[in-house]
C-alpha cells in the first residue's frame, strides 16, 4: 500500500520537502478514497518513512525552516478550506515532493504520446484544407473549368438540363431555347405556381 501511494502521489527530488502534517493528511485522503482506514503519525513513519524507496532516495524526516522548497499537494480549490498559516519551522520529509498535474503531461510526452490535435497525418489535413478536390475530380470538368479561369468546384450536370459547359457564352434567350430543346417543353411564358390553373376535369 505504501508503494502504491508513493508511485501515484510522490516524486523524489533532493532539494525539495513536504511538511509531515501535509503528507499524513494527503495519505489519509488517498486511503479514504480507497475505503481504507487512516494511518496515524507512527504508522506513517514506520510504513512510509521506513519504505525501501524512501531509504534508496535518501528521504529523511527532520525539522526545517520554511522556504520556497516546500511542496504542497495539488488539490482542487475549496471555498471552505481557509489557508493555514505556515510556521517558521516545522517537521518535514526532505528529498520528496507531491506529484503535480504537469508531471502527468511530461511523463506522457516522454513515453512518446502526442497531442491528438498535432498528431494528425498529412492526408486528413490536406483533405480538410481542400474539401473541393474530390468534387472537382468527380465532376470530370476540372480541366475545362480551370482553362476558363473559373474557381471552386464544378457541379455535375443535372439530367435533362444543359451543362455549364454547354451554356458557356449564351445570353438569356439562348439559355431558354437550349433548355426547351433539352427538356422538350414548349411555350415561353413562365407562370408562378400560385397562378397556374388546374386541368379540366372530365
Amino acid at each position: 500500500m505504501a508503494l502504491a501511494f508513493i508511485t501515484e502521489q510522490l516524486i523524489f527530488v533532493a532539494e525539495q520537502h513536504v511538511r509531515s502534517s501535509d503528507l499524513m493528511e494527503e495519505l489519509n485522503r488517498w486511503l479514504a478514497d480507497k475505503r481504507m482506514n487512516p494511518w496515524n503519525a507512527k504508522t506513517v513513519a514506520t510504513r512510509l518513512g521506513g519504505h525501501d524507496e524512501f531509504r534508496r532516495h535518501g528521504v529523511v524526516n527532520k525539522t526545517v525552516k520554511a522556504s520556497d522548497k516546500r511542496s504542497e499537494p495539488a488539490r482542487e480549490p475549496n471555498l471552505f478550506d481557509l489557508p493555514k498559516p505556515v510556521p517558521s519551522t516545522y517537521k518535514a520529509w526532505v528529498g520528496v515532493r507531491f506529484r503535480a498535474p504537469a508531471d502527468e503531461v511530461e511523463e506522457a510526452l516522454e513515453a512518446g504520446f502526442q497531442d491528438p490535435v498535432t498528431a494528425v497525418t498529412a492526408d486528413p489535413v490536406n483533405a480538410r484544407e481542400n474539401p473541393s478536390r474530390e468534387v472537382i475530380q468527380a465532376s470530370g470538368n476540372s480541366g475545362n473549368h480551370a482553362a476558363q479561369g473559373g474557381s471552386g468546384p464544378v457541379p455535375a450536370s443535372i439530367p435533362g438540363c444543359p451543362s455549364a459547359a454547354e451554356n458557356q457564352g449564351l445570353d438569356a434567350d439562348q439559355h431558354f431555347s437550349r433548355h426547351r430543346e433539352k427538356t422538350g417543353k414548349r411555350g415561353g411564358t413562365y407562370v408562378p405556381p400560385g397562378r397556374r390553373s388546374s386541368p379540366p376535369t372530365a
